[in-house]
């Protein structure tokens, strides 16, 4: 129940009180055993839309107002007694019983919404994964046009020198981008499935940010990007596996040239600011 307990309480001893009413009216129409039953009737509706406090509640009452307005006689005190006994055991029982099904309710709704929100989660997770095929694909799909291009137009023979240069270091750097998108999907997988593996040791942030920067170099050349570093001659010394950061700083520097317009810049910086080793990568100064 989520009313207030007084309104809950109210409200059972109030089905209580009708019984009496319709019994004072109704006197010659009901007898004791109709009055039992309408007693039950008024528990089981108390224990099911008030609670269990308030039909045990309904239960006491009901038992001791039907005791004090009994027959005086001997036997029907007894009959009394023995209705009235039964009523508590009755009412007692129907309480747990209900107690139970709004318990077994409850648990179903839960059951029921964690399902739901399992569901939702499933169908999220599946549109990411569509969602990541897609890209995976658009990624994997843009160097392989620029190589089939460049090698028909190697094909036919009738570039020059210059061009041909030019063309064969175009499939040359989406080959390398090729192999570099499918090493990290493999990356991906591993760390999925608990099988990457990390070969942490010192390492030089600083020569870290110059391979990564002369790898990107060629693509961000060829699209117009000016990139930029300021590194330390020194060595900027961290922990970790070198190969990981020169992908994770690689990662960084492509997306940085592929979502730079024609004629921006990105700059890599590289520090040791109060001790703390940091590298940054700028686009267009954000």
């Amino acid at each position: 129940p989520t009313r207030p307990a007084p309104l809950r309480f109210a409200v059972a001893l109030a089905s209580v009180g009708a019984v009496f009413v319709i019994d004072y009216f109704f006197g010659p129409l009901i007898d004791d055993g109709s009055q039992v039953l309408l007693l039950r009737t008024a528990v089981m509706a108390s224990a099911w839309f008030a609670g269990t406090g308030p039909a045990l509640a309904a239960t006491v009452v009901g038992a001791v107002v039907g005791a004090w307005g009994g027959s005086s006689s001997v036997e029907n005190v007894r009959a009394t007694q023995a209705h009235l006994a039964l009523f508590v055991f009755q009412g007692v029982l129907l309480t747990s019983l209900v107690s139970e099904l709004r318990r077994a309710r409850r648990d179903a709704e839960h059951e029921a919404s964690v399902a739901q929100e399992a569901r939702r989660e499933s169908e999220a997770a599946g549109r990411m994964k569509d969602e990541f095929l897609a890209t995976i694909s658009h990624e994997l799909r843009t160097p392989l046009n620029s190589v089939l291009g460049w090698l028909h137009l190697l094909r036919t023979g009738k570039l020059d020198a210059s061009t041909t240069k030019r063309g064969f270091e175009s499939v040359e750097r989406n080959v390398r981008l090729q192999a570099q998108l499918t090493s990290d999907l493999l990356d991906v997988s591993r760390g999925l499935t608990g099988q990457l593996r990390l070969d942490a040791r010192p390492a030089s942030l600083a020569d870290v940010a110059r391979q990564a920067f002369a790898t990107t170099a060629a693509a961000a050349q060829a699209k117009g990007v000016q990139v930029t570093s300021t590194v330390p001659a020194k060595d900027v010394p961290v922990l970790g596996d070198p190969a990981r950061l020169r992908q994770v700083v690689w990662q960084l520097l492509a997306h940085a040239v592929k979502f730079t317009p024609s004629g921006g810049t990105v700059c890599v910086r590289v520090g040791a600011p109060a001790g703390r080793p940091t590298l940054v990568v700028e686009d267009n100064g954000i």
